[in-house]
């Protein structure tokens, strides 16, 4: 079986015991970007900085993520503008964490976010992935079997809101078996929750 770990062939187990390993926990955290400005009408899309609030709240967020979800070894981020000033105002930890900022992730479609995924190093215990609606929206909504009782299931099916992050679990060999439903969304946090 893929992915799978067996205890070696000169190791012996206690009878009874099954020999295959429990998969372990993996996390991905979902972080669309911050608030982002319309002050330039002929700016392109793809170069949009943020506003304001978008810079208030991305270190509202990063408090957040850093008191309540373990650190991530893997960072992917569209090139956009504001996705890559959203990931710059996270602050440390994150600024150490190896990032791959690639133009596949801009306004990349959720088959597109799924693959990519799955394509990830089955060593990787948490992704953070930091993009764009719908996409990252939908991703939200498509991974979800089951969810933590302080999770507003009905506001994150209407949006997934700037900078608002979405946290999964899942018990999966490897990242190759991402599929629908097969995650537990652990925290729905958007950035309004959190000002003072």
């Amino acid at each position: 079986m893929q992915g799978a770990r067996r205890i070696p062939p000169a190791a012996t187990a206690a009878p009874g015991l099954d020999l295959m390993a429990t998969a372990p926990t993996r996390r991905l955290t979902l972080l669309r970007h911050a608030k982002s400005s319309w002050g330039s009408p002929k700016l392109h899309d793809h170069a949009r900085p943020l506003a304001p609030r978008g810079e208030r709240a991305t270190p509202l967020m990063a408090d957040w993520m850093r008191a309540n979800l373990t650190p991530p070894d893997l960072i992917l981020c569209s090139d956009a503008t504001r996705t890559q000033q959203t990931l710059g105002l996270l602050g440390r930890p994150f600024a150490g964490v190896e990032t791959d900022i690639d133009r596949r992730f801009y306004l990349a479609s959720v088959a597109r976010l799924t693959k990519a995924l799955r394509g990830c190093a089955d060593t990787r215990g948490h992704i953070l992935l930091i993009g764009h609606n719908p996409g990252l929206h939908e991703l939200a909504l498509r991974l979800t079997a089951t969810a933590a009782d302080t999770v507003d299931l009905d506001s994150l099916s209407s949006n997934l809101p700037t900078a608002a992050v979405a946290a999964f679990e899942f018990t999966f060999d490897g990242w190759a078996d991402l599929a629908p439903a097969t995650g537990h969304l652990t925290h729905f946090v958007v950035p309004r929750s959190l000002a003072p």
